[in-house]
């Protein structure tokens, strides 16, 4: 019984793995738009890299009045689209501003088979959403 259960698991993985890998290499490039914080409506790029693993480093910058900053990104895109990143470091960190991770979704809107907009929440209490396109 272990080893059949030990079996599907591998099979699960095995049909799992490539899904995240291509939606993740999916992802790569430069994706511009906005984001809503407490100092409110602010520009931003993502810049994205997937690897074979399914998982996506990044760049998160933004510019709000003339007050700019960047941090690096690392998070994972499921095979349906779903997207979570985390800030895990400051590239340049202007005075006042702390870091946000995102949560959302990649969408298809011109039904090519590629991503080419993202949409979600800004993942602290004083977020609201975000939007990019891809570039």
């Amino acid at each position: 019984m272990r080893l059949l259960a030990l079996a599907a698991a591998l099979a699960l993985t095995a049909a799992v793995l490539p899904g995240l890998a291509r939606a993740a290499e999916k992802i790569d490039g430069v994706w511009k738009g906005n984001y809503e914080c407490a100092q409110g409506k602010t520009a931003l790029t993502l810049t994205l890299d997937g690897d074979a693993d399914g998982d996506i480093d990044g760049t998160f910058a933004f510019d709000f009045q003339g007050v700019s900053g960047s941090y690096r990104l690392r998070g994972v895109i499921t095979p349906d689209g779903e997207l979570k990143l985390n800030p895990t470091t400051w590239i340049s960190q202007p005075e006042g501003y702390g870091m946000v991770g995102l949560s959302g979704r990649a969408y298809d809107r011109s039904r090519e088979g590629q991503p080419d907009a993202l949409f979600g929440d800004v993942t602290d209490p004083s977020c609201g959403k975000f939007a990019a396109a891809k570039q």
